[in-house]
């Protein structure tokens, strides 16, 4: 169809008053600051709700099975909605070494443990499942304790002096994870805390062998062996119990191992710190006098160990006074169980390089059969605050690890060890100098014992990880420190086996959109097209989508509305707006729009026939018309990429009423690629059309197809210029575009082909040559 230059003038001026209406939808469906501006009033208030996972998730799925899709309390006084904001995250489900040795515990495969991601709620299609808008990138499990948790949405977030927030604390399923979204100011001078919620410690139990039974195992499943492990990414005690045993002081991931009979001390969890730098023994305390001298009785030069993690439980049951400066442990004039050194060993370091959140180990259980025996400490839980303006204020936001509990009544059995430091994310634009950032290690618990009798302390925590995206307030991530015994024959040598345990990661940075999809969006300039062309949106980040969609214009079609670079096809006398959105992993999106106008022109009726072929270093261009008598001129037009031509010659009209032929050598071609050409044909009465576009290829021989006679009554016979004897495609289409005969074998003898039109109509036609390698020709002639 003909789209005139006046048509085109008044439907951009349609367009322009059509923009005015149109409101730009950049953040169309954005939801923060759902909830509003929220002051927290009170202590301990927890903001999120939890369910989890009931059937695994694979990558690329948008559904997901829950416990309970409603997710109400904690603030939440209605059930989850599209627009709301959820966390996924695996807490647990690594594999361990399982040997009975100190690798123990070595872990071998994180699988999905600490993988997360934040997810848009799109509907709710049932009371036990969530859609997500944006399919989730990583795999996730029910097995390992997969938590679905809600976000609340705040405009601002005030917490005063005196008032915090805290997660309900990890009970093996849900818990330990405070996570928090602020579209604008988070104003913190109280105080955010999940200190103690995370991994839980083992819990102690009053049963052990016979004092004089040299227990060494690394793991048990028998109660007297020795104290329960701690908790940690590989799991709880169920899980140790395939793993060979909850009991000993094998440390399993960063869950510290528990003191072997007879009463050792428990050793701490961990989480922050360096991988590679573990070994389980923890960092012994010099600073009494000769305290050096009684660790390097362990053999070596002990005193001097360094150790990422946990630090290691204490040693065992003694109830003799010797002297520990002198008297190496182990030795039997210490009695009992000879002193050994059978402490629980520290939990692991985890490594976050892979873009994993962890919460912190449960230290491992003190050993007892007095009933005086304490359990592991808990680990520090998981903070995540997620903050699209600024983070202020003089407050705190603490995630240490718990400090172990001390003996009990006679204190004649073993305390355990200190939980790992917590985590602590903030991703803000901008976060205040004046705040204070803890994720501790927790101490171990000490043994509080007065008369010779002597049982192994508990080992210290490790320190936590820190990671923030700006600014520079106060980081700490401190090991726990060691407890002590003050049996009245160690006087000289307190920590009696009990180390500390190593600093964790308080250094670590985020990039908010290692987490949230950007919002960068662009549809590309406004283009011409004529029946189609492919777009140009940019291509959506990580955790991010887009999709096209028209928004003006009607019969347009995108083949693939979700590939940035789809193809558009239209009717070619419209204008049409198209737009570009991207909508990220927070329910946010921005549209970009692109105005596409027609720009075609009728193909030539006149034109019989268009080719080109290679002539030495130029290109030979023919063309033949059955009158132009009404044409001013042939405009020809190059190219290298069939989209970008330029003008190359003008070539009057003869003005004659019979056929011409036209030709032109192109002198100043690239040879080296191949060349596209077309012809602008310009009338005297101010029409415009266009030739089909035909391709001369690099090298110097290039195939070429002629019909004649034209116009004929009878037969119209096709010559080609290159030696060829094979069979072809025909299709002779009317100048309507009605298919009138269809050869799909037509056969070339001596590079000629006869067809016999002599039943056509009069008229002009169209035959269309297409050969086996696709490659197609199209030539035009008149029946009489």
């Amino acid at each position: 169809m003909i789209t005139t230059k006046l048509n085109k003038s008044f439907k951009a001026l349609t367009l322009l008053f059509l923009l005015g209406l149109f409101v730009n939808h950049s953040q169309l469906r954005a939801q923060t600051g759902l909830q509003g501006n929220v002051s927290i009033s009170g202590t301990n208030i927890d903001v999120n709700t939890r369910v989890n996972l009931t059937t695994d998730l694979a990558a690329g799925s948008s559904v997901l099975s829950v416990t309970n899709s409603a997710m109400i309390g904690a603030g939440f006084t209605t059930a989850l909605n599209t627009g709301d904001l959820i966390l996924i995250i695996q807490m647990q489900g690594a594999t361990i070494n399982t040997s009975n040795a100190n690798v123990y515990g070595d872990i071998t495969s994180y699988n999905n443990a600490g993988r997360y991601e934040f997810r848009c709620v799109e509907a709710i299609p049932s009371s036990t499942s969530i859609l997500v808008s944006l399919a989730v990138t990583n795999n996730y499990t029910a097995a390992g304790k997969t938590q679905i948790i809600r976000i609340p949405r705040y405009r601002n977030l005030t917490i005063a002096g005196g008032n915090s927030i805290a997660p309900t604390t990890w009970n093996g399923s849900i818990g330990g994870v405070t996570a928090i979204e602020i579209e604008n100011l988070a104003t913190i001078n109280g105080s955010i805390n999940a200190t103690g919620t995370g991994f839980r410690g083992g819990a102690n139990d009053n049963l052990t062998q016979s004092q004089s039974m040299n227990i060494t195992s690394w793991f048990s499943s028998d109660v007297r062996d020795g104290g329960r492990k701690g908790e940690g990414i590989a799991g709880s005690e169920l899980d140790y119990d395939n793993y060979g045993g909850r009991y000993g002081r094998g440390a399993p991931a960063n869950g510290g191992g528990g003191g072997n009979s007879h009463n050792a001390g428990g050793g701490g969890g961990a989480n922050g710190g360096i991988a590679a730098n573990w070994n389980g023994l923890g960092n012994p305390d010099n600073s009494g006098t000769n305290w050096s001298t009684a660790w390097n009785l362990e053999g070596g030069s002990f005193s001097s160990n360094t150790s990422s993690g946990g630090g290691r439980g204490g040693y065992s049951y003694a109830h003799s006074d010797q002297n520990a400066i002198t008297r190496a442990p182990g030795h039997s004039s210490w009695a009992g169980n000879s002193r050994r050194n059978l402490g629980g060993y520290g939990g692991r370091p985890l490594d976050y390089s892979g873009g994993r959140l962890f919460m912190g180990g449960g230290g491992g259980a003190g050993d007892g059969n007095n009933s005086a025996a304490s359990g592991g400490a808990n680990g520090g839980g998981l903070i995540f605050i997620l903050s699209h303006g600024s983070i202020v204020g003089t407050g705190f936001i603490t995630s240490n690890g718990a400090n172990a509990a001390n003996t009990f009544a006679a204190h004649n059995d073993a305390p355990g060890g200190g939980g790992g430091g917590g985590t602590i994310i903030l991703s803000a634009n901008s976060i205040a100098n004046t705040l204070t950032l803890n994720a501790n290690g927790g101490n171990g618990g000490n043994q509080l014992i007065t008369n010779h009798e002597s049982e192994g302390p508990g080992g210290g925590g490790g320190g936590g990880y820190i990671a923030i995206s700006a600014g520079n307030p106060t980081r700490n991530t401190s090991a726990g420190v060691n407890g002590t015994t003050s049996s009245s024959a160690l006087t000289e040598f307190i920590p009696n086996g009990a180390t500390r345990g190593g600093a964790g990661t308080n250094n670590a940075s985020i990039n908010t959109q290692v987490n949230v999809g950007a919002l960068i969006v662009n549809a590309g300039v406004d283009e011409d097209f004529c029946g189609n062309l492919f777009l140009k949106g940019n291509t959506p980040s990580t955790n991010a989508e887009g999709h096209w969609a028209v928004i003006l214009g009607s019969g347009g079609t995108i083949i693939n509305p979700l590939n940035p670079t789809s193809e558009f096809r239209g009717d070619t006398n419209t204008i049409y707006l198209l737009s570009w959105t991207i909508r990220n992993n927070l329910c946010q999106e921005k549209s970009d729009t692109v105005r596409l106008t027609p720009d075609c022109f009728l193909l030539s009726l006149n034109l019989l026939d268009f080719q080109g072929y290679k002539t030495g270093p130029s290109n030979n261009l023919n063309w033949q018309v059955s009158s132009d008598a009404e044409v001013n001129e042939y405009v020809l037009l190059r190219s290298y990429d069939a989209k970008n031509f330029e003008k190359i010659a003008h070539i009057p009209s003869r003005k004659s009423h019979f056929i011409e032929e036209y030709s032109f050598l192109d002198q100043l071609v690239n040879n080296k690629i191949s060349t596209f050409y077309k012809i602008h044909t310009i009338n005297t009465n101010g029409s415009e059309s266009m030739s089909d576009i035909i391709k001369i290829d690099a090298e110097l021989s290039n195939q070429k197809f002629t019909l004649f006679p034209n116009p004929t009554k009878d037969f119209i016979h096709v010559e080609t210029n290159i030696k060829f004897n094979g069979t072809l495609h025909v299709n002779i289409y009317s100048i309507h575009g009605q298919l009138i005969c269809k050869l799909d074998t037509a056969v070339f003898k001596q590079n000629q082909l006869s067809i016999d039109v002599s039943k056509f109509q009069n008229g002009m036609y169209i035959l269309d040559l297409v050969q086996a390698n696709g490659k197609s020709t199209h030539l035009q002639f008149t029946k009489d």
